[in-house]
């Protein structure tokens, strides 16, 4: 693993991407991913694929996926090719998502 420039992090953040469909036609797809900042905290990076939970034991995956979950309280990114901006707060994929995850921890 490479060494991180002092000041640097990273974190997990869920991301809208437009893929192809494999029908000629495009879907927007939501994934969670690592983002790294810079010592000022500006955005200088994703991860190329998803992440997924993972450890060494069953106690370090289940710390992993918390941290995951953390990622819903922070913004969502936009990935375009190469490219990475921060979603709109007021953005409605941001609401719908919410509400999906509501949903799904209310049972």
């Amino acid at each position: 693993m490479p060494k991180r420039p002092k000041g640097s992090h990273w974190n997990y953040r869920f991301c809208c991407e437009t893929v192809p469909d494999g029908l000629g036609d495009h879907e927007e797809v939501w994934t969670l991913r690592e983002i790294y900042y810079d010592a000022e905290g500006k955005v200088n990076g994703f991860s190329k694929e998803p992440m997924h939970a993972q450890g060494d034991s069953f106690i370090a995956c289940a710390k992993d996926l918390a941290k995951m979950q953390d990622g819903l309280q922070g913004p969502c990114y936009i990935i375009d090719g190469s490219t990475i901006s921060e979603m709109p707060r007021g953005e409605r994929f941001r609401k719908v998502l919410a509400r999906r995850m509501r949903g799904v921890a209310d049972g």
